[in-house]
């Protein structure tokens, strides 16, 4: 994407899309005093929509009853790598 690496101290985030399409930006810096709530209100605007998952799982089960089908089930989470790194 060249994006520049920001300088020490600095902060940069971007928020992308499931197509990779980027939804916003945002740089700062640890030394400004309003860099918490800035980067908070960034995450909070851009984070995804949350689903319901039980009304999903309802949702399948009934469909593989109504088809006479099995349901596969893959309980997991992403996590991403430079955080846990």
């Amino acid at each position: 994407m060249n994006w520049r690496q920001p300088g020490e101290g600095g902060i940069f985030a971007c928020a992308l899309d499931s197509k990779g399409n980027v939804l916003g930006q945002l740089e700062t810096h640890v030394t400004d005093q309003n860099a918490a709530s800035v980067v908070a209100d960034f995450v909070h605007q851009h984070a995804p929509a949350r689903l319901d998952a039980e009304k999903k799982w309802d949702e399948a089960f009934a469909e593989a009853k109504r088809s006479n089908r099995r349901v596969w089930v893959r309980v997991s989470q992403r996590y991403c790598g430079p955080v846990f790194a």
